[in-house]
Parts: structure tokens; sequence; C-alpha cells
């Protein structure tokens, strides 16, 4: 597997200890009177900069005002933060290396 289940609530903040490169990934449904759907309408990046505030999976990131991301996760309000695991290096590097804003990074991988 490549993945960690964690169901113990109080477990959730040390999976961000020390602060693991993470993945934000974000999705949003535009609706009728916005622009149509598109590649545009999700993206990943890869995101450096967060703390845990408590022991249940709160936490605080920073996003730069520019970035394609923050403009769908303001406009649908959820997204999903995952930890990478050893041999992803090569993946994050090609994801933090280019915009979503112009074209589908998540096809473009193969995520």
């Amino acid at each position: 597997q490549n993945f960690l289940l964690v169901t113990d609530a109080h477990m959730l903040s040390r999976l961000l200890y020390p602060n693991p490169v993470c993945i934000l990934s974000v999705c949003c449904q535009r609706t009728s009177s916005e622009q149509q759907a598109s590649q545009q309408d999700r993206n990943v990046m890869v995101l450096s900069w967060l703390t845990a505030t408590d022991n249940y999976g709160s936490f605080i990131c920073s996003v730069k005002r520019s970035r394609h991301s923050l403009s769908l996760m303001l406009t649908s309000r959820k997204f999903v933060l995952g930890v990478p695991v050893h041999g992803m290096e090569e993946v994050l590097r090609q994801m933090g290396g280019e915009s979503g804003r112009d074209s589908d990074k998540i096809a473009k991988l193969g995520l």
C-alpha cells in the first residue's frame, strides 16, 4: 500500500510533523453563469509551509495569492491535503514546476 490510513483523530496532526512537503488538490464546480467546466476547474500544487494547530487535524498553511489553486479553493471552499510517500520525488518536482492555470496538471502527470 502507498498510503497510511489514520483512524484515531488525535493522531491526525502527527502526519504533519516535522512539516513535510504536502500535495494540495482542489476541484470546484462552476455554475452555468460562470465559465463552462474545463480542465481549469481542478489543480494540484506542492505545499511546504504548514503547521498543525492541534492534535485533531487542524492546521494553518500559506498559499500565495496569485496561485491558481487558491482561486479554486476560495470558490469551492474545499480541498484535500495529501502527504506524499518515498518515491514520489520526481512527481513532486514536476507538480511544483508548472502552473495548472493553463493546462491540466492532473491529466499531464497521470494522477
